[in-house]
């Protein structure tokens, strides 16, 4: 049984006794039972050839968990390998074996290396081409999404340079009389300058502190869900990667220099004479 099976029990315990067995909770509804109700588990071998019998066993649920994942809450459960083993007349020996690797990453390089040190007709598949449909809908959502957060950066520039050009123009006459009484116009940019980062650092901080309270209030409460039969997960998942967080973030601070360029380039090459004409 996997350690993190004890983070993803419902209802009862995940200890596995003798006659004891922990199942889903998807599969748990489908048969309408709960903890400690009794189940008979049958080798569905068995029923193929009669002549030997069925193999059938008795057990108790002790514990319903739920992955998230619709394909293990309905269809996995565990019991203990002895019962196990006498169900299937595997006497001592395993169908298979499941193992936990701290680098997901590495899947495939040891994947490969199993079956070559075991060699026909055994064979490992990794995580990532058990769930290839997940993975292959995963990939596909993320260029709508980047097309998406490119459409939403945009906006907030073209936000950044509207507010800073209305500035400029709202301001022209005072801008007129400061170069008129002889402030250098590298001081008129670095103003201006100034404003547009500072409209950017704290959109950037406003809009990552929303982020995260969202962020939070969908790990603990789950408000968003999703359809489990068609995604494989009942709830949308959210991971915080702070290395991307600081990329995004080192990104609109960037984004809002570029954008204050051409509204400071704009105010400093302002001509006194014409600037005192406005009212």
């Amino acid at each position: 049984m996997p350690k993190s099976i004890n983070q993803m029990m419902r209802k009862g315990s995940a200890s596995l006794n003798e006659g004891s067995i922990v199942i889903g909770s998807d599969l748990a509804s489908a048969l309408k039972i709960k903890v400690g109700d009794k189940l008979v588990l049958v080798d569905m071998k068995s029923m193929v050839t009669l002549s030997s019998g069925q193999r059938m066993k008795q057990a108790v649920v002790s514990g319903l968990f739920k992955s998230g994942l619709q394909e293990y809450d309905k269809t996995v459960v565990y019991m203990p390998i002895k019962d196990a083993q006498s169900l299937f007349q595997y006497d001592d020996k395993v169908s298979g074996y499941t193992i936990s690797i701290n680098n997901g990453k590495r899947a495939e390089f040891l994947a490969a290396r199993i079956e070559e040190a075991l060699g026909y007709p055994h064979y490992a598949i990794t995580w990532q081409e058990k769930h290839r449909t997940l993975f292959n809908w995963l990939n596909l959502q993320k260029w709508p999404i980047l097309i998406i957060f490119g459409m939403i950066a945009l906006v907030g520039v073209v936000n950044i340079v509207s507010a800073l050009t209305m500035i400029v123009l709202e301001k022209i006459r005072s801008i007129g009389t400061l170069i008129s009484m002889g402030m250098d116009k590298k001081t008129i940019r670095r103003i201006f300058l100034i404003k547009g980062i500072y409209i950017g650092v704290m959109g950037s901080l406003a809009g990552l502190g929303l982020a995260l309270i969202l962020a939070a209030i969908q790990i603990w409460f789950k408000p968003l869900s999703i359809a489990e039969d068609i995604y494989f997960m009942s709830f949308v998942p959210i991971l915080f990667d702070w290395t991307m967080i600081a990329i995004i973030v080192l990104c609109g601070f960037i984004s809002s220099i570029l954008a204050a360029l051409w509204p400071t380039h704009r105010a400093s090459s302002i001509e006194p004479a014409i600037a005192l004409r406005y009212e």
